[in-house]
């Protein structure tokens, strides 16, 4: 494939990427970095910003997941700071720091360069991906009480009075940004550490491609340190290539999951690619509606901390012919249990529909038919295994999840462009790639 533009020596040797450009100069930096800077040569680079951009978030028929808490464990050599990822990660990076500090011990390493290829050590690892839609959600809050209610010409008296509106505001979030823990966590802004299955080595800013080819690219330990990544299963992010992250299901990796396995770390049986993402993931889908029911009680009980009354003007009477009373009520704090009288379980799944066809950024799918079918599968329940709003949801993620990796929704999903705020780097998403979809893997 030819480069976009004729790249000068001079800009390969020194590229200048950064967040602080325009887009016309960002476009070229990041192409250059892309097509010219970066080795071509094997092993290839894991491309989380225009191929698998959502690797380690969705398994290999497009759900959107998270680990298991139970998977994830301390990776041992980790010194400074704890740091965690899967359990057959950690494995897998502590042969490959051993093998690389074993080989510069023997003097086959180069002293020049910059160090960070010597002496690797684990500095982040596993994001937890509850506390990242905790802070996502938090910003929905300030949304609500900075703006939208602002704008909205409602009486907000008792919480009965709240939930119409706390409606209304998720649908028209929706259409800005994803409400649901499914779709939010897809989005750029959340980083792929949240995966389990990479580790950084240091915490470098992603955006800046001149510092990209000093440290790393043309270091002249750089190609072994690719190379030996490989050996143990692990892949160099391209945009970041301080990280390190599981090459699924490459047979250097699936040793390691099988060690994992073997060792007691990962019980139930032989870990294989097909059941892989069962055993170590969890769909996020079946937390939505749970999500947004906490949303509907805590966004209520934040904003009476700060406004704990209403007022209401009572009329003049017989002893008070001329006198307007204005009366302080304190408004009663919410609770799910009084949350469940308002909203019945096929309301919630009335309104989950409406919010993933609205965050899907709008699909052939006819909505009425949707909410049929998931009420008749609530009915049904067909997997025992599951509650009848489980088995309802279930079916309104598999409608809707085909829709969410074509790179036109994706767009539309998150604006075509972000700034990657746990990375440092800002993207273009106008592309689309393997990534987008089943190809992942």
């Amino acid at each position: 494939m030819p480069d976009t533009f004729d790249y000068s020596a001079f800009d390969i040797r020194r590229p200048r990427g950064a967040n602080a450009l325009d887009s016309l100069a960002m476009f070229y930096q990041r192409s250059l970095y892309k097509e010219a800077v970066y080795p071509i040569d094997e092993p290839p680079a894991l491309d989380l910003w225009y191929d698998k951009t959502l690797y380690g978030k969705i398994d290999r028929v497009q759900n959107t997941i998270i680990p298991e808490d139970r998977r994830i464990v301390p990776v041992p050599s980790s010194k400074s700071t704890r740091v965690y990822a899967f359990d057959f990660v950690g494995l897998a990076f502590e042969d490959f720091i051993q093998h690389m500090n074993s080989v510069d011990i023997n003097g086959g390493l180069s002293s020049f360069g910059s160090g960070d290829l010597r002496n690797i050590e684990a500095q982040i690892g596993w994001v937890c991906p509850q506390k990242i839609y905790s802070q996502y959600v938090g910003n929905l809050y300030q949304g609500l009480v900075r703006y939208y209610l602002k704008r909205q010409d409602v009486e907000l008296h008792q919480f009965s009075s709240f939930v119409p509106i706390m409606k209304n505001f998720l649908k028209q979030s929706a259409k800005v940004l994803p409400v649901t823990m499914t779709n939010a966590l897809l989005t750029t802004v959340v980083s792929s550490q949240i995966s389990g299955l990479s580790i950084k080595i240091v915490a470098y800013d992603s955006g800046d491609d001149a510092l990209k080819a000093d440290k790393f690219v043309n270091n002249p330990n750089f190609s072994y340190y690719r190379k030996a990544a490989k050996k143990f299963g692990l892949i160099v992010n391209k945009n970041s290539p301080w990280i390190l992250t599981a090459d699924l299901f490459s047979p250097a990796i699936m040793k390691y999951i099988s060690l994992a396995n073997r060792v007691g770390l990962t019980p139930g049986g032989t870990i294989t690619k097909t059941n892989f993402f069962p055993r170590y993931y969890n769909l996020t889908c079946l937390k939505d509606i749970s999500n947004i029911k906490k949303m509907f009680v805590n966004f209520y009980n934040r904003y009476i901390e700060t406004s704990p009354f209403y007022e209401i003007e009572k009329q003049p009477t017989a002893q008070c012919p001329h006198t307007i009373r204005v009366e302080h009520i304190t408004r009663t704090e919410a609770t799910m249990e009084y949350l469940d009288s308002f909203m019945t379980d096929l309301d919630w799944l009335d309104l989950y529909i409406e919010l993933r066809e609205i965050e899907a950024g709008g699909t052939p799918l006819k909505l009425d038919y949707v909410k049929r079918i998931a009420r008749d599968t609530y009915e049904i329940s067909p997997r025992s295994n599951l509650s009848s709003l489980s088995n309802a949801v279930m079916y309104v993620n598999r409608a809707y999840r085909k829709y969410l990796y074509d790179p036109a929704h994706i767009n539309l999903l998150i604006q075509n462009r972000l700034t990657d705020r746990t990375e440092g780097a800002t993207i273009s998403t106008s592309r689309g790639g393997a990534g987008m979809g089943g190809g992942a893997y």
